[in-house]
């Protein structure tokens, strides 16, 4: 994903999902061309629903598109995702920060490039970035089981309620 994505809880055993499609680009012909192009595509399942972003200099664009079209074509998306609280998520994303808001299940956010913010999260949380710092606060509500977070290139800064019984590991 070239841009934010923020996942939330509700109170509802669905998701929701809102995705917003940017593109740049020299004339209106060339951004209608890139914006067809810029694809959503969602899998779902009884148990899953992936989402990917696909651009279409994946399909062979990269020097050749910079080359004949100076580079003037690009585009981003957004997604906002609103899941139950107890749900099992994993996202990623390459170029775009992450937050994930009052998520109480498994939790596992990856990035390159971008900043993950972990809000009132709880059970097990894993979160890693290259060049992208992690802030991540713990619910106060729920046990925090297992939380392991990295980066390469940035800062790492957690925040934990008031009398919470944990073991601390840092290197």
């Amino acid at each position: 994903v070239n841009g934010p994505l923020k996942v939330e809880s509700w109170d509802k055993n669905q998701v929701s999902v809102e995705v917003t499609k940017t593109v740049h680009a020299s004339d209106t012909e060339e951004a209608a061309e890139y914006f067809a192009d810029l694809r959503v595509e969602i899998k779902s399942g009884d148990d899953f629903l992936q989402i990917k972003t696909r651009y279409p200099n994946e399909v062979g664009g990269g020097f050749f598109d910079w080359l004949f079209h100076g580079g003037s074509r690009y585009g981003g998306v957004e997604y906002v995702l609103k899941v139950p609280s107890t749900v099992r998520l994993e996202v990623g994303s390459t170029n775009g920060s992450i937050t994930v808001r009052q998520v109480i299940g498994k939790v596992k956010a990856y990035s390159t490039n971008g900043r993950i913010t972990l809000e009132e999260v709880g059970g097990v949380v894993e979160g890693s970035t290259t060049n992208g710092g992690i802030t991540a606060r713990i619910s106060d509500k729920v046990e925090l089981r297992e939380l392991r977070l990295g980066t390469t290139n940035g800062g790492i800064t957690v925040y934990c309620p008031e009398g919470i019984n944990a073991d601390v590991y840092a290197h």
